[in-house]
Protein backbone atom coordinates (compact mmCIF):
# COMPACT_ATOMS: atom_id res chain seq x y z
CA UNK A 1 0.00 0.00 0.00
CA UNK A 2 1.23 3.24 -1.18
CA UNK A 3 0.60 6.02 0.95
CA UNK A 4 -0.11 9.80 -0.63
CA UNK A 5 -0.46 12.38 1.71
CA UNK A 6 -0.67 15.08 -0.12
CA UNK A 7 0.48 18.57 0.42
CA UNK A 8 -2.57 20.73 1.35
CA UNK A 9 -2.42 24.43 1.68
CA UNK A 10 -6.02 25.37 1.97
CA UNK A 11 -6.62 28.92 2.58
CA UNK A 12 -8.49 32.45 2.58
CA UNK A 13 -9.11 33.93 -0.18
CA UNK A 14 -7.37 36.82 0.44
CA UNK A 15 -5.58 37.63 -3.29
CA UNK A 16 -6.95 37.55 -6.72
CA UNK A 17 -6.74 33.78 -7.16
CA UNK A 18 -9.22 30.98 -5.77
CA UNK A 19 -7.19 29.08 -3.02
CA UNK A 20 -5.39 25.79 -4.15
CA UNK A 21 -5.05 23.75 -2.08
CA UNK A 22 -3.01 20.67 -3.78
CA UNK A 23 0.58 22.47 -4.36
CA UNK A 24 1.66 22.35 -7.83
CA UNK A 25 4.24 23.30 -10.24
CA UNK A 26 4.91 23.13 -13.58
CA UNK A 27 6.40 20.23 -15.04
CA UNK A 28 9.85 20.86 -16.20
CA UNK A 29 11.13 17.13 -17.08
CA UNK A 30 10.25 13.93 -16.58
CA UNK A 31 11.80 13.03 -13.46
CA UNK A 32 8.58 12.64 -11.70
CA UNK A 33 6.29 9.73 -10.91
CA UNK A 34 4.46 9.43 -14.11
CA UNK A 35 6.39 11.63 -16.30
CA UNK A 36 7.01 9.04 -18.84
CA UNK A 37 7.30 9.12 -22.68
CA UNK A 38 3.66 9.91 -24.50
CA UNK A 39 2.75 11.11 -21.43
CA UNK A 40 -0.78 12.21 -22.86
CA UNK A 41 -1.86 8.09 -23.24
CA UNK A 42 -0.22 6.77 -20.39
CA UNK A 43 2.99 5.36 -19.94
CA UNK A 44 1.88 2.29 -21.93
CA UNK A 45 0.41 4.63 -24.39
CA UNK A 46 -2.32 2.78 -24.10
CA UNK A 47 -4.98 5.12 -21.57
CA UNK A 48 -4.07 7.10 -18.80
CA UNK A 49 -6.41 5.84 -16.00
CA UNK A 50 -5.48 1.80 -14.30
CA UNK A 51 -8.47 -0.27 -14.05
CA UNK A 52 -7.17 -3.38 -13.21
CA UNK A 53 -9.77 -5.24 -11.26
CA UNK A 54 -8.54 -5.22 -7.47
CA UNK A 55 -7.25 -1.55 -8.16
CA UNK A 56 -8.31 0.79 -4.98
CA UNK A 57 -7.90 4.50 -3.99
CA UNK A 58 -9.01 6.30 -0.93
CA UNK A 59 -9.61 9.94 -0.85
CA UNK A 60 -10.56 13.07 1.82
CA UNK A 61 -12.21 16.05 0.87
CA UNK A 62 -13.84 18.72 2.90
CA UNK A 63 -15.98 21.56 2.15
CA UNK A 64 -15.53 24.69 4.58
CA UNK A 65 -18.49 27.66 3.38
CA UNK A 66 -17.02 31.19 4.86
CA UNK A 67 -19.88 33.80 5.16
CA UNK A 68 -18.76 37.85 5.59
CA UNK A 69 -21.69 40.26 6.53
CA UNK A 70 -19.98 43.22 5.92
CA UNK A 71 -19.23 45.08 8.80
CA UNK A 72 -18.57 41.50 10.92
CA UNK A 73 -16.18 38.73 11.32
CA UNK A 74 -16.09 35.57 9.36
CA UNK A 75 -18.17 32.82 10.37
CA UNK A 76 -16.83 29.16 8.82
CA UNK A 77 -19.04 25.93 8.61
CA UNK A 78 -17.31 22.97 7.79
CA UNK A 79 -18.43 19.36 6.06
CA UNK A 80 -15.81 16.30 5.20
CA UNK A 81 -15.73 13.37 3.20
CA UNK A 82 -14.31 10.42 2.81
CA UNK A 83 -14.49 8.19 -0.30
CA UNK A 84 -13.01 4.41 -1.12
CA UNK A 85 -13.68 3.83 -5.06
CA UNK A 86 -12.49 -0.23 -5.77
CA UNK A 87 -12.28 -1.92 -9.23
CA UNK A 88 -14.64 -4.78 -8.23
CA UNK A 89 -15.21 -6.16 -11.85
CA UNK A 90 -17.30 -5.67 -15.55
CA UNK A 91 -20.80 -5.19 -16.46
CA UNK A 92 -22.42 -5.09 -19.89
CA UNK A 93 -24.89 -2.25 -20.66
CA UNK A 94 -26.33 -1.55 -24.07
CA UNK A 95 -23.88 -4.39 -25.60
CA UNK A 96 -20.84 -2.30 -24.61
CA UNK A 97 -18.42 -4.24 -21.20
CA UNK A 98 -17.68 -1.60 -18.77
CA UNK A 99 -15.20 -1.59 -16.16
CA UNK A 100 -17.23 -1.34 -12.43
CA UNK A 101 -16.09 0.90 -9.99
CA UNK A 102 -17.95 1.11 -6.38
CA UNK A 103 -17.24 4.17 -4.42
CA UNK A 104 -18.45 3.61 -0.49
CA UNK A 105 -18.88 7.70 0.72
CA UNK A 106 -19.04 9.03 4.00
CA UNK A 107 -19.97 12.20 4.70
CA UNK A 108 -20.05 11.94 8.40
CA UNK A 109 -22.80 13.40 9.77
CA UNK A 110 -24.49 13.79 6.62
CA UNK A 111 -24.46 10.11 5.84
CA UNK A 112 -23.26 7.28 3.89
CA UNK A 113 -23.82 5.59 0.76
CA UNK A 114 -22.58 3.73 -2.05
CA UNK A 115 -22.75 4.30 -5.94
CA UNK A 116 -21.26 2.27 -8.87
CA UNK A 117 -19.60 4.06 -11.92
CA UNK A 118 -18.96 2.27 -15.08
CA UNK A 119 -16.30 3.39 -17.15
CA UNK A 120 -14.94 2.23 -20.80
CA UNK A 121 -11.29 2.81 -21.83
CA UNK A 122 -9.95 3.23 -25.82
CA UNK A 123 -7.44 4.78 -27.13
CA UNK A 124 -9.25 7.86 -27.56
CA UNK A 125 -10.55 8.52 -24.28
CA UNK A 126 -11.92 7.64 -20.68
CA UNK A 127 -16.20 6.97 -21.21
CA UNK A 128 -18.24 6.79 -17.95
CA UNK A 129 -21.90 5.61 -18.97
CA UNK A 130 -24.68 7.56 -18.13
CA UNK A 131 -27.77 4.66 -18.10
CA UNK A 132 -29.29 3.94 -15.16
CA UNK A 133 -27.06 1.34 -12.77
CA UNK A 134 -28.06 -0.29 -10.12
CA UNK A 135 -26.62 -0.17 -6.86
CA UNK A 136 -24.31 -1.90 -5.49
CA UNK A 137 -25.63 -5.03 -3.57
CA UNK A 138 -25.69 -4.13 0.06
CA UNK A 139 -25.22 -0.70 0.01
CA UNK A 140 -25.95 1.07 3.28
CA UNK A 141 -29.04 3.54 3.31
CA UNK A 142 -28.17 6.64 2.72
CA UNK A 143 -28.37 9.53 4.90
CA UNK A 144 -29.34 13.59 3.61
CA UNK A 145 -26.00 13.22 1.91
CA UNK A 146 -27.41 17.14 1.58
CA UNK A 147 -25.34 19.73 3.21
CA UNK A 148 -28.22 21.83 3.19
CA UNK A 149 -28.53 21.19 7.23
CA UNK A 150 -25.21 23.40 7.36
CA UNK A 151 -27.38 26.23 6.93
CA UNK A 152 -28.00 25.84 10.21
CA UNK A 153 -25.20 26.95 11.37
CA UNK A 154 -24.40 29.35 8.54
CA UNK A 155 -28.24 31.27 9.31
CA UNK A 156 -27.13 31.65 13.66
CA UNK A 157 -24.23 33.84 12.09
CA UNK A 158 -26.47 36.77 10.54
CA UNK A 159 -28.74 38.91 12.16
CA UNK A 160 -32.72 37.58 11.89
CA UNK A 161 -33.68 40.29 9.21
CA UNK A 162 -31.01 39.59 7.04
CA UNK A 163 -31.53 35.52 6.91
CA UNK A 164 -33.81 35.77 3.90
CA UNK A 165 -30.94 37.34 1.59
CA UNK A 166 -28.20 35.17 3.03
CA UNK A 167 -30.93 32.21 2.20
CA UNK A 168 -30.94 32.95 -1.18
CA UNK A 169 -27.18 33.31 -1.46
CA UNK A 170 -26.96 30.05 0.19
CA UNK A 171 -29.22 27.77 -2.36
CA UNK A 172 -26.91 29.49 -5.22
CA UNK A 173 -23.90 28.24 -3.88
CA UNK A 174 -25.30 24.85 -3.27
CA UNK A 175 -26.72 25.06 -6.85
CA UNK A 176 -23.39 26.17 -7.99
CA UNK A 177 -21.57 23.53 -6.24
CA UNK A 178 -23.94 20.33 -7.32
CA UNK A 179 -23.67 21.23 -11.22
CA UNK A 180 -19.65 21.46 -10.85
CA UNK A 181 -19.57 17.97 -9.03
CA UNK A 182 -21.87 16.76 -11.33
CA UNK A 183 -19.67 17.89 -14.22
CA UNK A 184 -16.47 16.06 -12.38
CA UNK A 185 -18.09 12.82 -13.50
CA UNK A 186 -17.97 13.29 -16.99
CA UNK A 187 -19.36 15.05 -20.42
CA UNK A 188 -19.90 15.23 -23.82
CA UNK A 189 -16.97 15.47 -26.60
CA UNK A 190 -17.06 18.49 -28.33
CA UNK A 191 -17.18 16.86 -31.70
CA UNK A 192 -19.29 13.99 -32.05
CA UNK A 193 -17.07 11.20 -33.33
CA UNK A 194 -13.65 12.38 -32.22
CA UNK A 195 -13.52 11.47 -29.08
CA UNK A 196 -15.41 8.11 -29.68
CA UNK A 197 -18.31 8.76 -27.20
CA UNK A 198 -21.57 6.37 -28.21
CA UNK A 199 -25.24 7.05 -26.98
CA UNK A 200 -25.73 6.91 -23.32
CA UNK A 201 -21.98 8.01 -22.79
CA UNK A 202 -20.15 11.00 -21.69
CA UNK A 203 -16.34 11.54 -21.89
CA UNK A 204 -14.29 12.50 -19.23
CA UNK A 205 -11.00 12.49 -21.09
CA UNK A 206 -10.12 12.50 -24.75
CA UNK A 207 -6.42 11.34 -25.45
CA UNK A 208 -4.07 12.11 -26.01
CA UNK A 209 -4.09 14.87 -23.46
CA UNK A 210 -2.26 17.59 -23.58
CA UNK A 211 -2.08 21.62 -23.34
CA UNK A 212 -5.07 23.59 -25.35
CA UNK A 213 -7.10 20.83 -25.33
CA UNK A 214 -10.88 21.04 -25.13
CA UNK A 215 -14.23 19.53 -25.27
CA UNK A 216 -17.59 19.93 -23.93
CA UNK A 217 -18.04 18.40 -20.43
CA UNK A 218 -22.05 18.86 -20.82
CA UNK A 219 -23.72 20.15 -23.62
CA UNK A 220 -27.25 21.63 -21.47
CA UNK A 221 -25.86 23.52 -19.34
CA UNK A 222 -22.91 24.42 -20.88
CA UNK A 223 -19.93 23.12 -19.80
CA UNK A 224 -16.31 22.99 -21.10
CA UNK A 225 -13.22 21.28 -20.10
CA UNK A 226 -9.75 22.76 -20.98
CA UNK A 227 -6.21 21.35 -20.53
CA UNK A 228 -4.14 23.77 -18.49
CA UNK A 229 -1.08 22.18 -18.51
CA UNK A 230 1.19 19.42 -17.22
CA UNK A 231 1.85 19.74 -13.79
CA UNK A 232 3.94 18.07 -10.88
CA UNK A 233 2.10 17.34 -7.78
CA UNK A 234 4.00 17.50 -3.66
CA UNK A 235 3.32 14.36 -2.00
CA UNK A 236 4.88 12.44 0.89
CA UNK A 237 7.02 10.53 -1.31
CA UNK A 238 8.46 12.90 -3.95
CA UNK A 239 6.61 14.14 -6.59
CA UNK A 240 3.65 12.69 -9.16
CA UNK A 241 2.93 13.59 -12.86
CA UNK A 242 -0.39 15.23 -13.32
CA UNK A 243 -2.89 16.75 -16.29
CA UNK A 244 -4.59 19.99 -14.49
CA UNK A 245 -7.87 20.29 -16.15
CA UNK A 246 -9.63 23.14 -16.25
CA UNK A 247 -13.56 23.16 -16.00
CA UNK A 248 -16.11 26.37 -17.13
CA UNK A 249 -19.89 26.47 -16.76
CA UNK A 250 -22.19 29.33 -17.82
CA UNK A 251 -23.54 30.05 -14.66
CA UNK A 252 -20.06 30.51 -12.64
CA UNK A 253 -19.22 33.29 -11.30
CA UNK A 254 -16.13 35.36 -12.23
CA UNK A 255 -14.19 34.24 -9.64
CA UNK A 256 -15.39 30.81 -9.16
CA UNK A 257 -13.01 28.10 -10.10
CA UNK A 258 -13.17 24.10 -11.07
CA UNK A 259 -9.93 22.34 -11.60
CA UNK A 260 -9.29 18.46 -11.69
CA UNK A 261 -5.96 16.18 -12.01
CA UNK A 262 -5.49 13.04 -14.32
CA UNK A 263 -2.32 10.97 -13.65
CA UNK A 264 -0.80 8.01 -13.87
CA UNK A 265 -2.44 7.25 -10.69
CA UNK A 266 -5.74 7.89 -11.90
CA UNK A 267 -7.79 10.42 -10.69
CA UNK A 268 -6.23 12.43 -7.98
CA UNK A 269 -8.64 14.86 -6.96
CA UNK A 270 -10.13 17.88 -7.35
CA UNK A 271 -10.85 21.32 -5.84
CA UNK A 272 -14.10 23.76 -6.37
CA UNK A 273 -14.30 27.47 -5.15
CA UNK A 274 -17.55 29.51 -6.01
CA UNK A 275 -18.51 32.99 -4.76
CA UNK A 276 -21.81 34.20 -4.14
CA UNK A 277 -23.22 37.49 -2.50
CA UNK A 278 -26.32 38.17 -0.32
CA UNK A 279 -27.70 41.11 -1.22
CA UNK A 280 -31.04 42.81 0.47
CA UNK A 281 -34.20 44.53 -0.22
CA UNK A 282 -32.94 47.50 -2.48
CA UNK A 283 -30.38 45.12 -4.37
CA UNK A 284 -27.02 46.70 -2.33
CA UNK A 285 -24.64 44.11 -1.09
CA UNK A 286 -24.72 42.70 2.45
CA UNK A 287 -22.32 39.80 2.46
CA UNK A 288 -20.76 37.07 0.88
CA UNK A 289 -20.97 33.17 1.05
CA UNK A 290 -17.44 31.59 -0.15
CA UNK A 291 -17.33 27.42 -0.66
CA UNK A 292 -14.37 25.71 -1.11
CA UNK A 293 -14.12 22.33 -1.80
CA UNK A 294 -11.07 19.69 -2.23
CA UNK A 295 -11.49 15.61 -2.73
CA UNK A 296 -7.60 14.57 -2.78
CA UNK A 297 -6.22 11.41 -2.92
CA UNK A 298 -4.90 9.64 0.42
CA UNK A 299 -4.04 6.56 -0.47
CA UNK A 300 -3.74 3.83 -3.11
CA UNK A 301 -3.38 0.23 -4.18
CA UNK A 302 -2.64 -0.45 -7.75
CA UNK A 303 -2.64 -4.30 -8.74
CA UNK A 304 -1.79 -3.95 -12.45
CA UNK A 305 -1.73 -2.18 -15.89
CA UNK A 306 -4.04 0.46 -18.36
CA UNK A 307 -7.55 -1.45 -18.54
CA UNK A 308 -8.33 -1.10 -22.32
CA UNK A 309 -11.60 -2.46 -23.86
Amino acid sequence: MLALTVGLALSGCTGQDAPDPLAASPEANASARGGAAAPGLGASGQGLVPLQVGNQWDYHGSLAVRITPYGSDTESQYILRDEVRTVVGSETYDGRNYTVIEVAIDEHEYGQTMQSLLFRQTHTGLFQYNGEVAPPIDAPVAGSRDIDPAWVGVAASVPPAQRGAYRVAWDELVARRETLRRAMTGGVAAVPGNSGADENETTQLVYPLHPGQEWNVLDEPLFTARVERRVRLYVSFGLVSAWQIQLRNEFMGPRDRAIEWYGELGFIGYILHIETVATDESGQPIGTLVGDERLVMTDTNLLGPKGIQ
